[in-house]
């Protein structure tokens, strides 16, 4: 939660001086988040009204790894319905996103690539913002500032393509869970021998045929050659012939996502 709100200072700074680099003092005003009902930061136009506001959350928080969060989502859309707003932001300083409310599940604005968490444990240990940290914050607001250029001119919202979104929230999904759960598998694997072998069983392609259960490989491999049009090497592992055969179930255009070990790289 420091580090959280020293950011939060350090930006609604960046947010005003970038304001004025743009010239834009007399279309966009950032107002101190205890002027709305808590909003981290809020923009307004030079009317007063509310244009949206953003949500910044600590990236190593429990609800702040993702900015797809259910919880927090829920909540600014919900803070958002209230206040009659139609836009708003949850930026955990790795990534940004901007939400619809009207539709927060398809109508959002993704960007990622600013802060890494070696630069959120290195600023919690000592918070003095150095030139780089300066020019990052300076792009999250860059992005945000974007938005509200569009809101203003009445042009469209420059909202992320929908299979753009899909694999940047599995891609996130797998970066906040796959540490925790890969740890707790390693765990089972070396202490329950039964689990080893069940595992192995999957990962084993010289077992393919001979394991009860498995059809011959050859019988395998036609079955994937008439399904996907190609032969896969011999030496697929058992695991490997799950991703052929359930790219027959995509519609066209659609996405298959697994997480699986890095030998299939």
């Amino acid at each position: 939660m420091k580090i959280e709100r020293q950011l939060q200072g350090t930006l609604n700074t960046v947010f005003t001086e970038l304001i004025k680099e743009k010239g834009l003092e007399t279309r966009i005003q950032p107002y101190l988040p205890q002027e709305e009902n808590r909003a981290d930061i809020t923009l307004k136009n030079k009317n007063g009204k509310t244009l949206y506001f953003i949500e910044l959350k600590d990236p190593t928080a429990r609800d702040g790894k993702s900015v797809f969060d259910g919880n927090i989502v829920m909540r600014e859309a919900a803070r958002a319905q209230k206040n009659e707003i139609q836009y708003f932001g949850n930026c955990n300083f790795l990534a940004c996103a901007f939400f619809d409310v009207k539709n927060f599940n398809d109508k959002v604005s993704v960007n990622e690539g600013f802060f890494t968490l070696s630069d959120i444990v290195r600023l919690s240990n000592n918070y003095s913002p150095s030139k780089d940290i300066l020019n990052k914050l300076k792009s999250i607001a860059g992005f945000y500032l974007d938005r509200a250029i569009e809101i203003l001119d009445h042009k469209p919202i420059k909202f992320s393509e929908l299979d753009e979104l899909f694999i940047f929230k599995i891609r996130k999904l797998i970066e906040v869970f796959s540490p925790s759960i890969s740890s707790k598998i390693y765990e089972k694997y070396t202490s329950d021998k039964q689990f080893e072998r069940d595992i192995l069983t999957y990962t084993r392609q010289e077992d393919i045929g001979t394991m009860h259960g498995t059809q011959n490989k050859n019988n395998i491999q036609a079955l994937i050659k008439s399904e996907c049009g190609f032969e896969p090497s011999q030496r697929t592992s058992i695991y490997g012939y799950f991703f052929y055969h359930a790219t027959t179930f995509l519609k066209d255009g659609g996405y298959l996502a697994y997480i699986c070990q890095n030998s299939w790289l």
